[in-house]
């Protein structure tokens, strides 16, 4: 949750600056939360995925800590998780749209099956259900 906020303040500042509206320069601590999707607002901090299955049956969540640097490795997950007949729909958040991560861009150009959903988080709750 801390480091999802420093990653939006991030990207405000970055988006400013390309504006040409601020001049600060933008400064994350941690380079490599980049390539990775925001935290799925309908995951408590501090609870794992695997808590949520029960309540979210026809869900299935990708643990994105056990991805390290590779973006590619969220196919492997993908992969294992998905069957071939079936068809991804991956929830994101809107931050995702706007900041693109790495992970986003390797599931869209190897997995054209795949549809992305993007959800403003103070709605997630209410569309998947």
């Amino acid at each position: 949750a801390a480091e999802d906020a420093q990653r939006n303040e991030f990207l405000l500042h970055r988006t400013l600056a390309a504006l040409h509206i601020s001049h600060d320069q933008p400064v994350l601590s941690h380079a490599t939360a980049l390539f990775l999707p925001f935290t799925s607002p309908l995951i408590k901090h501090g609870r794992t995925a695997s808590s949520y299955k029960r309540k979210y049956r026809r869900f299935i969540f990708i643990d994105v800590t056990k991805i390290s640097e590779q973006p590619s490795e969220v196919l492997t997950i993908l992969d294992s998780q998905v069957v071939k007949q079936e068809h991804a729909l991956l929830v994101m958040t809107t931050g995702d749209l706007v900041n693109y991560p790495d992970v986003m861009h390797t599931i869209l150009t190897t997995r054209p099956d795949s549809t992305f959903f993007f959800v403003p988080p103070s709605m997630t709750k209410f569309v998947v259900r």
